[in-house]
This record gives C-alpha cells, sequence and structure tokens, in this order.
C-alpha cells in the first residue's frame, strides 16, 4: 500500500535532482531556440520589409524623372518643330533663329 507523497515503489533515479532538472534543461534550451529562430524570421521579416519599402522610394523618384524628361523632350520637340516650319531666306536668318531660341 503506498501512501500518497511515499517514496516506497519509486526508484532512487526517478528522485534524484539530475532526472527533474533534464526536462528543465530541455525546455530551457527549446525556449532559447524559439527566441533564437523567431529573433531570426523577425530580422527577415524586417529586412524585407525596409528593402521593398527603399525600391517603392526608388521607383518614385524614377517616375518623377521620367516624368520631367518627357514634359523637357515635348517642348524641345515643340521648339526644333517651330524651327523646321519656319521659312528661311538665308543662312543669316536661320542662324539668327537657331541662336534666340
Amino acid at each position: 500500500m503506498t501512501f500518497k507523497g511515499s517514496e516506497a515503489g519509486q526508484s532512487e533515479s526517478a528522485t534524484s535532482p539530475e532526472a527533474t532538472r533534464a526536462p528543465k534543461g530541455a525546455a530551457k534550451r527549446f525556449r532559447i531556440w524559439v527566441i533564437a529562430g523567431s529573433s531570426i524570421l523577425l530580422g527577415v521579416v524586417l529586412s524585407v520589409a525596409v528593402a521593398l519599402a527603399i525600391q517603392r522610394h526608388n521607383d518614385r523618384v524614377l517616375d518623377a524623372l521620367v516624368a520631367q524628361s518627357e514634359s523637357d523632350l515635348r517642348t524641345l520637340g515643340a521648339q526644333i518643330a517651330a524651327i523646321k516650319d519656319r521659312q528661311f531666306g538665308t543662312m543669316s536668318e536661320i542662324h539668327c533663329c537657331v541662336c534666340a531660341d
């Protein structure tokens, strides 16, 4: 007959401090691995988010530069068309009009 809390029937290894520490140590190691893995995963996610944000900003800047260049080229094209459409009498008139624009 065994009573609650009695050590009769339990082996020496089951009640030794080393046997009770092993599961605690394993749980602690597991917790450390979970924290380390989560930290690495968080770092990767943050790195990807920062890279995407930087790329998005660079795309916006590039879009603005392309729009500005397009506007400049349209203006230049209009000036070239105006020069080509003029009727010139002499070479000196051509030189004056090109330099004036």
